[in-house]
Formats: structure tokens, sequence, C-alpha cells
């Protein structure tokens, strides 16, 4: 979970988020993994005018998906959208298993509709709260057994 109160470039927050998801995940080269994001986000942007982004890539070898989330309370500033994007899911899926990425896609897309979870999430001021906030809207989201 990344914070960032001012502006920044959307290089800048995929190759922090690239980082970050690399770090103790097993991710061997976090600088490859940045680049084979890059190289995804030229296909077609995955910044959205609602305000949200969900890059995303298939990493080979990867054993386990993993999502990496960065808030921006000024937005990005290189990125011309109708809102500001306020909420990045950098998404990573094991390449072997392709279905996983849709399921990740759908899960990042329910949390950026929820407008009690992106409330929450303007207010925060540090990465633990936001990642309480994101607990809890999935404690309250999962189905009931």
């Amino acid at each position: 979970m990344l914070l960032w109160p001012g502006p920044v470039t959307k290089e800048e927050a995929l190759r922090a988020l690239a980082l970050a998801a690399g770090l103790d995940n097993g991710i061997d080269d976090e600088y490859a993994l940045f680049d084979d994001i890059l190289k995804r986000e030229e296909q077609g942007s995955t910044f959205f005018n609602e305000g949200v982004a969900f890059p995303h890539v298939r990493v080979p070898g990867l054993k386990t998906p993993l999502v990496a989330v960065g808030l921006t309370q000024a937005g990005v500033s290189d990125v011309a959208t109708d809102k500001p994007i306020e909420l990045i899911f950098l998404l990573l899926s094991p390449a072997e298993t392709p279905d996983i990425q849709v399921q990740l896609l759908g899960l990042a897309s329910r949390a950026a509709q929820n407008r009690r979870l992106l409330q929450i999430l303007r207010t925060v001021q540090t990465p633990d709260e936001a990642l309480q906030a994101f607990r809890s809207w999935e404690s309250s989201a999962a189905p009931s057994a």
C-alpha cells in the first residue's frame, strides 16, 4: 500500500507499485516487472475516467496473485481523465493461471465501486489505515456461510 500526498506521474506510480509488489514476494526482477507493466499499458491504458486504474500483468513463475494499491491525494499528473486518478490497483497474476487475473480485476472493480470504501480511503493518513479499510470492506463484502 502506497500513499502519495502530492501529484505523481503515471510512471512514478507504476514503478513504485512494481517495486513494492516485488519486495519479499518472489519476484526476481522488479525492473523487468515494471517494463512488463509499461508494455501492457502501451496496449491500452488501464487508467480510467472514473478516477481509478487497474494496471495488470501476468507474471511467469509467480506462485500466488499479488495486489499493490496506491492512493493519490492529488491525482496522477500526466493522465488526462474526467476525474483525477485516486486509486491504483496493480494486479499481478501467475501467467500459468490466466483465470485468476479476471477474478482479481472483478474484485478490484467491486472495491473501486464501493462508495463507503472510497470515502474512507480519501481520509486515510497511513498505509496501515488503508489496509484496515480494505480488510473491513472485504469482511463486510464476503458472502455469509
